[in-house]
């Protein structure tokens, strides 16, 4: 970046921000333009082999950039890729097969002569009248999302998470830049906030099984916002406890990263869980664009940075409470599956009259 100043004329607060927004509008255009393909066209797989190798050749050739221009338009180019390796990888690693099943979707007319192969003989007249019809697939990479917005409980379900996500990307991504605005050593800070997430991580992979999805994502947003309000609060009344207001809220706010992930990935079935939890993503990427500004606003005010990080991600929240929590239940395969068990345990809750 030293280098590239004296070749340029523009104001060095542009070049210093220049690349890094490059990256995150690639993050913003990639999550965007790739998602659905991972559900449609390419599959899991290709999309994320394809995802690497842009990242890998738009990092190498870095190496060879001459100016500013050619340097931002590479990391655009890398953010633009990177945009589904999470989402893609998180989704793969649910959806293993086995080398027995692979290649036998999709072939239902064996399907029915096995059954019938192993049925009684009372039994395989039965199979006769079963309808084998084939599913016509739609080409446009924009299916799974059609699917999504068409479906009322999807879509209520999909904004809900994308709101949420909105704030604690905000808070996630902004509260580590945050830490030149509050009276501490800005190397302990970091160092400090490093060491915080790193146990996020674990709780959760320990505790993700005992725990319920909702309550805790919901928890971790109130909690982190209402740290923020307190970090702003303590600066004016006693700045000693200011870090570690920070470090509760910074802390709670990955540990809402990581469930929030979890969650979407239980929340939606197969045909469409790539393109949720891709635009789920999106919403945390686009809040990490809101969090360097508020951060540069905040340095004359900290109401602007830290009172807005704790209002934001509190009341982006609140849409968690009209979901359902996923903890213990099936993940389904089809939108029509996920519609039958949310009527029977519509039916179920429903008292009956005797």
């Amino acid at each position: 970046m030293i280098d590239f100043r004296s070749t340029t004329h523009s104001p060095t607060r542009f070049i210093t921000g220049l690349p890094a927004s490059s990256f995150f509008m690639g993050c913003l255009l990639g999550g965007l333009v790739l998602a659905t393909l991972a559900d449609s066209t390419l599959g899991r797989k290709n999309m994320l082999l394809l995802s690497c190798l842009m990242m890998s050749l738009s990092s190498f050739t870095t190496v060879f950039s001459s100016n500013i221009w050619i340097y931002s338009a590479l990391r655009f180019i890398n953010g633009f890729g990177r945009a589904t390796v999470g989402t893609s990888s998180l989704v793969l690693a649910t959806e293993l097969v086995g080398k027995r099943w692979r290649g036998q979707v999709g072939r239902k007319e064996e399907a029915v002569k096995t059954l019938k192969s192993m049925a009684a003989n009372a039994l395989t007249s039965s199979f006769s009248n079963v309808l084998v019809q084939q599913e016509s697939m739609n080409d446009n990479i924009y299916t799974s999302i059609k699917i999504m917005l068409n479906k009322e409980w999807a879509a209520q379900r999909l904004a809900a998470v994308m709101a949420t996500c909105f704030g604690i990307g905000m808070v996630y991504y902004g509260m580590p830049l945050a830490l030149g605005n509050l009276s501490v050593n800005v190397y302990l800070g970091v160092t400090l906030n490093a060491l915080f997430e790193l146990p996020t991580s674990l709780i959760t992979f320990f505790f993700i099984g005992k725990i319920n999805r909702k309550d805790s994502l919901l928890g971790f947003t109130i909690l982190s916002g209402v740290c923020s309000v307190l970090c702003l609060v303590m600066g004016r009344v006693r700045p000693s406890l200011q870090i570690a207001m920070e470090l509760i809220s910074f802390f709670s706010a990955c540990g809402a990263f990581n469930m929030s992930l979890i969650y979407t990935l239980e929340l939606f079935p197969t045909c469409v869980r790539n393109s949720a939890v891709s635009m789920t993503r999106q919403a945390l990427v686009l809040g990490g664009v809101f969090g360097p500004l508020l951060v540069a606003a905040g340095r004359k005010n900290d109401l602007i940075s830290f009172g807005v990080f704790g209002i934001v991600i509190g009341v982006c929240g609140l849409p968690l409470i009209g979901l359902p929590d996923t903890r213990g239940g099936t993940i389904c395969d089809t939108m029509d599956e996920e519609e039958l068990k949310q009527n029977q345990g519509a039916a179920a809750a429903t008292p009956t009259l005797v």
